[in-house]
Order: C-alpha cells, then structure tokens, then sequence
C-alpha cells in the first residue's frame, strides 16, 4: 500500500533555491515538506575525503555529458544543500551591465533587476558571512595576481561563503565553509513548520486541469524502495536546471522552449612554475581576471590529486613527467560566458534526461582566445610549460610555442570542456508565452520555480547568490498571490 503524505507547501530540491525559498515560506509562517534526491551528509562526525565527496555528494560522480562537438562534462550536486556542500562558496553579484541587459526584456520586471535585487544580495551576503577574506601568503593566488599586473589587468575580488576556516584546503572542508545545511537549512529544522526527507526522489507530478495536485516519490531505505504519494496545496519546484524541466516533462508538461539551457563553458590551463605553488593546500585563488568581460575571465581552478591526474591523463606522454612536480604546477581557468544554447530532452521509455550543448563559433573563438592571452601571461611570469585542457595536446613550452597554435577549428573537437554553473532551463527568454516572470508557469496556478533554471541568461559569473536572490523573490512573488 502506497504511503500518503499531506502537506501545504511541497518544495523538491534542498539546494540553494529551495533552501532560499523555504526561508521565505516558514518566515510567512506555513508548514513546508522539503524532499531531496541525495544524503544528509550534515549530521556526519567525519568529512568525506575530495575523491568520496565525488562520487557520493555529486551527481554521476560530477561526469554527466552534455552531447555536443565536443561534449562538455558537467557537474551538479545531489545532497542535502546541493552544490553549496561542496563548491568553492564564491558568492558573487551579476555586473550591472547584465543586469541592465535583463531589466529591458519585455514581459519582466525590470525593477527587480534595476534595483531590488540588491537587497536581496545584501540579505544573502549577510547570511553566508561572504567576504574578501584576509588570507596566509597563497602562491596560487599570488601568480594570478602578478599576471594581471604584468598586463595591467583588471582584477576583482571575490568574496566567500566561510567561517572560521582554519584548513585552507582549496574547498574547505574543516566545517567553515557556510552551505545550505550550515545556515538557511540549520534554521529552517528548528521550526516545527518544517520537515525534510532525504533520499526521497520525486517521479512524476500529478495534474488535475492547470493544477499540480500532488506527487509521486521513492524513497530509499538501505536497499528498498519505498513509494510515496504527497498531496500539496502549493507546489514549488527546486529540482535545478536539469531536473527541474526534466521532471516536469516527465509529468507531461512540455512546450517549445521548455529545457533550453546554458552554462558556464570553461577549460582548465595547467603550468609549471620553479616556485613552490602547493595548490592542492592552499584555498583557491581570491581574485578573477575579469578584463576580458563579460565575454571572457580567468580564474583559480580546483585542485587534487584525482583532478591533477585527469589533466595529465589528457595527453600522459607530454605530462607524465609532472607527476613528480604536483607542488610546481598551478591551476587556473578560462571561463566564457556563451552566445549558445543546450538542449535537455525526454526521450519515450527512457528515465534520465538527453542533455546536449553545442557552442557557435564565437564561442571557440572566445575559448581560444582566452587561452592565449592567459598562457601569454603565464609565461611572461615564468611558467616553464603551460597545459591547456586538449586531449593530446602537444603542451606550449615557451611564449613563441603559442604563435604556432593550430587553428581553433581543427582542435575544436578535442576541448576537454567542463562547467559547474548552469541555468536558464526554465527562462522566459525561450517562451514568453508559458515561462512566466518569478518563476512561474502559466499553464499551472499553484506551482512555482526557484532555482537556477529561471535565470534569464547567462550571468558571466558564480551563479550562487543570484540563484538564491532570484528564488527568494519567486518565493515572494507566489506568498502576495496566495494572500491576495
């Protein structure tokens, strides 16, 4: 006999939209289920090693595909609070310059953007303690701050989710670093108003004309499956930027537009320094190059045994001799923000979503570009040898080595491309007809969206704080309705 659950406010998904959206919920004083695909790992006495944060805390390991020429590897969390629980914790606004671009859509408020969205930046920085932090003497930040000197870059700061770290490991892991489950989540399990269930994954959504009136669950007990069926008054999806159309089209809602995506194409570049740089113990770089914005910007990669590993594994006969050189090699980013599109699609009699993504040719330019004036820079400081994230890349071992760089186009196929921020699944950009302002769907009444798949584009920055800035406005925007 299937189990039945009752509950006002259903909320799938415990990353930093539903978490930001729950807040909004129990401070209007109504009773909130929130459901979660993953594991609590909050409540654990020990912290899990980078390699088993991997495989247990991210999605598919954090190797999902999305198809393309070349496919990009994309990351997503599936825990109790998401990618909060295991990303750097960059807390960053979007520059005025998108932001404007977002307030002059039709059928958006351009307030929000113009103005509005910054107290709920405030509100937001405030809670994750961010801030510039005042390291130790980090040699991987240090080069990155050089190069933008040599070349009279600008450079900006970025603040950080942290607390009290004392590891400064790359992503914190000594319990400094302020996630879902160490602020908005922690809050929210001290009020009776709220309940949360891991390992609960919803299926499908069920519709009665243009209300969802309740949903159907598994969830996992040690090796068993359990169903759940939960009735609602109020639906609010927080799934991400896959799952959440993914799951509505699953349901049976689907229109054009609906699970046209994008994010964050980056490659990785790798360079050897005499120096001592000790990335893998030291925290990521504190500052961006951002010159080239907002198409283009360079920043600190993660770094780990396992990480180094695969980018020497992209071409182990050019790198094999690293291996014993890990303290000397620094790890740095080319990130851009993308004039293209991906695509998530439901497939008859398959369960998981087809995930595509094919960048245009300013996008390779782009790529391309920031490689060069990155690995220019790089040299320039010292660098010995620069790697750039190219299956069977010869590798660039002086500044001249980059004037005989083979054409994009004919490399193109073997970028080892990889991105941790996506959104916009679910933007009214791709359907102003059904894909409502606040998150909102207009074929359903009591549903609504908060998450990064409402993002209106590509932001050109970490996505977190706007994420949670955007779903905490939803949030809003849905309670003045009910009350209305």
């Amino acid at each position: 006999r299937m189990k039945k659950i009752e509950t006002e406010f259903l909320i799938i998904g415990s990353g930093p939209g539903g978490a930001a959206a729950s807040e909004r919920l129990l401070n209007s004083k109504k009773e909130v289920l929130m459901i979660e695909e993953g594991s609590d790992f909050s409540c654990n006495s020990f912290k899990l090693n980078p390699t088993d944060e991997m495989l247990n805390m991210w999605k598919d390991a954090a190797l999902s595909p999305a198809f393309g020429i070349p496919s990009i590897t994309y990351a997503e969390g599936k825990c109790v609070g998401g990618g909060t629980e295991i990303n750097s914790g960059i807390i960053q606004r979007v520059p005025e310059e998108v932001l404007n671009s977002w307030s002059k859509l039709p059928k958006i408020d351009g307030e929000y953007y113009l103005k509005a969205i910054h107290e709920d930046y405030d509100f937001i920085e405030k809670k994750l303690n961010a801030s510039i932090l005042q390291d130790r003497r980090n040699m991987h930040s240090e080069m990155l701050k050089k190069v933008a000197g040599l070349n009279s870059w600008k450079i900006d700061s970025l603040p950080r989710a942290l607390k009290g770290c004392i590891c400064y490991e790359p992503l914190c892991n000594c319990g400094g670093r302020q996630s879902m489950t160490k602020t908005f989540l922690e809050d929210a399990k001290k009020d009776n108003a709220f309940k949360l269930e891991s390992n609960t994954k919803a299926i499908k959504i069920n519709f009665k004309k243009n209300k969802a009136l309740s949903v159907l669950a598994e969830k996992k007990i040690n090796n068993t499956k359990e169903k759940i069926e939960i009735h609602f008054k109020h639906l609010c999806l927080s799934a991400g930027t896959i799952n959440t159309p993914f799951l509505m089209m699953k349901s049976g809602l689907n229109f054009k537009g609906l699970g046209n995506f994008q994010l964050h194409p980056t490659i990785r570049v790798l360079a050897r320094f005499k120096e001592n740089i000790e990335a893998m113990k030291e925290r990521l770089p504190d500052v961006a190059i951002t010159e080239f914005m907002p198409h283009i910007r360079f920043g600190g990669s993660v770094v780990s045994p396992a990480i180094f590993g695969m980018n020497l594994s992209e071409s182990w006969g050019k790198r094999s001799h690293l291996v014993n050189k890990l303290n000397n090699l620094a790890s740095y980013y080319v990130m851009i923000k993308p004039l293209s599109w991906g695509k998530i699609s439901k497939f008859a009699f398959i369960n998981s979503p087809f995930v595509s993504y094919r960048l245009k040719k300013e996008d390779f330019s782009n790529l391309n570009k920031g490689l060069i004036e990155l690995s220019k820079g790089l040299f320039e400081l010292g660098a010995l040898e620069v790697h750039p994230s190219i299956k069977n890349h010869e590798g660039w071992f002086s500044r001249k080595d980059l004037d005989k760089n083979e054409p994009v186009n004919k490399i193109k196929k073997k970028f080892n491309l990889m991105s941790i921020h996506l959104f916009s699944s679910c933007s009214p950009l791709n359907n102003f007809e059904n894909l409502l302002d606040f998150g909102r769907v207009k074929k359903v009444k009591n549903l609504f969206i908060a998450d990064g798949s409402t993002l209106i584009n590509a932001p050109g920055v970490n996505p977190q704080a706007t994420i949670m800035a955007v779903s905490r406005r939803n949030a809003e925007s849905y309670l003045e309705k009910v009350n209305e």
